[in-house]
C-alpha cells in the first residue's frame, strides 16, 4: 500500500518503521534539518526498551501536493500545529486520513478537512509511543506498540477498516477499535493534563 505519514516526530517515525516492516510503500513528510538528516542517513531508531537499533529508508518529502494520492494518510502532528496542516490534507486527493495524537475537538477537526473535500473518510488514533530525537536518530520508548483508533463517534468499518487492517498485516501491531474516539481522546487528556 502507498502510505504517507505527515509528521516525522517520534510517533510518526515509529509508525513509519512499523508500516515499512509490514511491506508498505511509506513516504515520510519532514522539513528542515530533520528532512536532510532522514534523506542522508535514513530513519534510524533506537528502540530503548528493546535494546536495538533499526534503520529504514522511507521516501522523504517536504510537501503534500494536491494531486498526489495515497491509500492512507496518517497525520502525526501536535494538536497546536493542526490549523496549518488541515487545509493541506483537506485539499489533497487522498481519501482516507487518520489523525494521530491528542485532539480535544475531533468534530471540528473533521469538519475543517471535509470543508475542503466532503468525501474524505476520517479516523482518529492514539499510538502509545514516547521518546525524543537526538544526534540524528529517534530514541523511541514503547512497550506494546499499537494504536487505539476509530471515527469521532463511530467504530471504523467497511473499506476504511479493511485498508487500515491491511496496512499492518503480518506484523505485531495491535489495533484497538473504539466507537467514540472523541470521548476517548478527551478522557485521555483529562488523565494526562494534571501530570503535565
Amino acid at each position: 500500500m502507498k502510505i504517507l505519514i505527515y509528521g516525522a516526530g517520534v510517533i510518526g517515525c515509529e509508525l513509519a518503521h512499523r508500516l515499512i516492516i509490514a511491506g508498505n510503500d511509506v513516504t515520510l513528510l519532514a522539513r528542515g534539518e530533520w528532512k536532510e538528516t532522514l534523506e542522508r542517513k535514513g530513519l534510524v531508531i533506537r528502540h530503548a526498551a528493546q535494546f536495538r537499533t533499526t534503520r529504514d529508508r522511507p521516501t522523504v518529502t517536504g510537501e503534500l501536493p494536491e494531486n498526489e494520492e495515497y491509500d492512507l494518510v496518517f497525520v502525526a502532528m501536535q494538536y497546536s500545529q493542526l490549523p496549518a496542516v488541515l487545509p493541506i490534507v483537506g485539499k489533497n486527493k487522498s481519501r482516507r486520513v487518520v489523525l494521530i495524537g491528542n485532539n480535544l475537538d475531533a468534530d471540528s477537526t473533521a469538519a475543517t478537512i471535509r470543508g475542503y473535500d466532503p468525501h474524505k473518510e476520517i479516523a482518529f488514533g492514539f499510538q502509545g509511543t514516547g521518546g525524543r530525537r537526538e544526534n540524528g536518530k529517534v530514541v523511541s520508548v514503547h512497550l506494546k506498540i499499537g494504536m487505539t483508533v476509530g471515527e469521532a463517534h463511530a467504530q471504523l468499518e467497511g473499506p476504511f477498516l479493511d485498508c487500515l487492517t491491511r496496512a499492518f498485516a503480518g506484523i505485531t501491531y495491535r489495533l484497538t477499535h473504539e466507537s467514540d474516539m472523541d470521548a476517548w481522546l478527551k478522557c485521555h487528556a483529562a488523565l494526562v493534563l494534571p501530570m503535565a
